[in-house]
């Protein structure tokens, strides 16, 4: 650490002697880039941050020494009264200055920048007041686009002012367009981290990026890189915000399949607790919709919050949101349990001839666990209360499924009550075809057509004289 320290200090007494100088200067700045913690206390205390502003001004014109400066610049700026001393020294219109000047150095200036604005007001209103125009240049322009996104969202996650003035830039617009074309990873992140400040606390943003399609974008990058946690991370967050009203926000997201999207990162990332977070929120704005509880557990949603809130018991956000969305879900999540007490109650509605609750019960019961035997059910109820279209509806849903006799013979007795007699024969023939030799299934249809069993044409699918009949006693035929 002696030689070290005497070394840097020794650099610095060089940079003094020679302020004109850019090949010392240059050499110099070199030597001072990634100090470890220790030397970075000893540079500060010497004047480091000042000196080197005092290159910046002296030397406008050298593009060169400029990206030198401020990679030996960054490294210092490491808590509030570094980034003070700098803005006291003039630092941030320097550097400013630099970005408009020279647009190879814009990177490394504008990277200065971020992590000068980083936590430190006094920086943030000077970039507010002097710098959003361009940084928000660099960002249209391609020129340390990453870095410039970075300061943006540093100054306007601490001021209002900030991003108002950036909204009325069209800052929002522009970095959609950024997006749309952008291929690095850590771009992206960074273009979606200033969406997310930019819509936190404005409603007006949300809409205009839903209306920029930045649903579709923000889902479509997930998907494509689900991998990538840090990049999940901003997709996830952005879309919180612009589910969060529901409207065309939340429609747009279930409707790309965002609920599939959501269970493949908890499941993908299960380790991340920002995943997993921003996951529960996206679903807890989601089950606000009941038309929706139903498709998000279908779709295994309530099956990923509740394994995430087991897993993440000291998370007090996973507790709150997941809790609550599970909660908006416990009718669906609960399904099987459920939908059999309606049916149970419906049965005892329908003995006491409450034709009404016992529709309204099944229904209940057939949109949470649509089983066979409560559209059988419903469909007694419905042609109790002579209905018999519902009833054949119903009954033609639950034949679908089935293969017994009855279920054809119940199909077809309530279509040809309902007056659709091809419908009916269809539902015979099709009955016939899987079991060929039932008396019952040949006797309706001969009935339905207008001829007895002996004396009716003969038809090909029907034709019993090369066939035996089976043993034992004949079923009693009966349409429903």
């Amino acid at each position: 650490m002696g030689n070290t320290a005497s070394s840097a200090v020794e650099t610095l007494e060089m940079m003094r002697l020679n302020p004109r100088n850019p090949s010392i200067l240059m050499s110099s700045c070199e030597k001072l880039t990634s100090p470890s913690p220790e030397l970075v206390t000893l540079l500060f205390q010497n004047g480091a941050i000042e000196l080197l502003v005092s290159i910046l001004f002296n030397h406008r014109s050298d593009a060169a020494l400029l990206d030198a400066v401020c990679r030996a610049l960054s490294p210092l700026l490491c808590g509030p009264e570094e980034r003070s001393r700098l803005c006291d020294a003039g630092g941030v219109t320097a550097l400013l200055e630099g970005i408009v000047t020279h647009e190879s150095a814009s990177e490394s200036a504008c990277a200065t920048l971020w992590t000068g604005c980083s936590g430190s007001e006094e920086v943030g209103k000077v970039v507010t007041e002097n710098g959003l125009e361009i940084l928000l240049e660099c960002t249209k322009r391609g020129r340390g686009e990453g870095q410039a996104l970075g300061a943006m969202s540093c100054v306007c996650a601490e001021s209002e002012v900030a991003r108002k003035k950036l909204w009325e830039l069209g800052a929002v617009e522009a970095v959609m367009g950024v997006l749309k074309s952008a291929g690095e990873l850590l771009l992206k992140r960074r273009g979606l981290g200033f969406l997310i400040v930019m819509a936190e606390e404005s409603n007006e943003v949300r809409e205009v990026l839903i209306k920029e399609e930045g649903v579709d974008l923000a889902l479509l990058m997930l998907l494509r890189d689900v991998g990538e946690v840090l990049l999940v991370e901003k997709c996830l967050g952005l879309l919180l915000y612009l589910t969060e009203e529901g409207g065309k926000g939340r429609d747009r997201f279930v409707e790309l399949g965002g609920i599939e999207a959501i269970v493949e990162c908890m499941e993908t990332h299960g380790e991340s607790l920002d995943v997993q977070e921003w996951c529960c929120g996206l679903l807890l704005n989601l089950t606000k919709d009941p038309t929706l509880h139903k498709r998000v557990v279908d779709e295994r949603g309530g099956a990923a919050l509740q394994n995430t809130t087991k897993s993440f018991p000291d998370s007090q956000i996973i507790q709150e949101w997941g809790t609550q969305a599970c909660s908006n879900l416990a009718k669906f999540l609960h399904k099987e349990t459920t939908a059999k007490v309606y049916a149970d109650r419906a049965s005892l509605c329908l003995a006491e001839g409450d034709l009404s609750e016992t529709l309204s019960l099944l229904t209940e019961a057939i949109e949470l666990d649509d089983q066979g035997e409560y559209r059988l059910l419903r469909a007694t109820a419905h042609f109790a209360a002579q209905d018999v279209s519902a009833a054949a509806e119903d009954v033609g849903v639950w034949g679908e499924g089935e293969t017994a006799p009855e279920a054809f013979s119940r199909r077809a007795g309530l279509l040809a009550l309902n007056g659709d007699l091809a419908g009916a024969r269809m539902a015979y023939e099709e009955g016939l075809e899987r079991h060929p030799y039932h008396l019952d299934l040949m006797i309706a249809l001969r009935v339905l057509e207008g001829s007895s069993p002996q004396k009716g044409a003969r038809r090909k699918s029907l034709d019993r004289s090369t066939r035996q009949s089976p043993k034992g006693p004949a079923k009693k035929s009966a349409w429903f």
